[in-house]
């Protein structure tokens, strides 16, 4: 857990909006969990989503600045 938390911060600055970094943590916790299986509807769930389409916007047209 510790090591996650760290990792988050170290990309932080990766993240135009606060609110993409931090469901970019959640999205990490739920790939990290011991979910049966792992698939956009399956993680919505985990993070607390109604649908998966946060989960599927964060990873196909998130605003990313790897230079962060």
């Amino acid at each position: 857990m510790r090591a996650r938390g760290e990792l988050l911060e170290r990309v932080r600055s990766c993240f135009v909006q606060t609110r993409t970094w931090q469901h970019a943590g959640r999205y990490v916790s739920a790939l990290v969990s011991r979910l049966p299986k792992r698939n956009g509807w399956s993680i919505a769930e985990y993070v607390g989503d109604v649908t998966p389409d946060r989960t599927q916007r964060l990873l196909n047209r998130a605003v990313w600045d790897t230079e962060g």
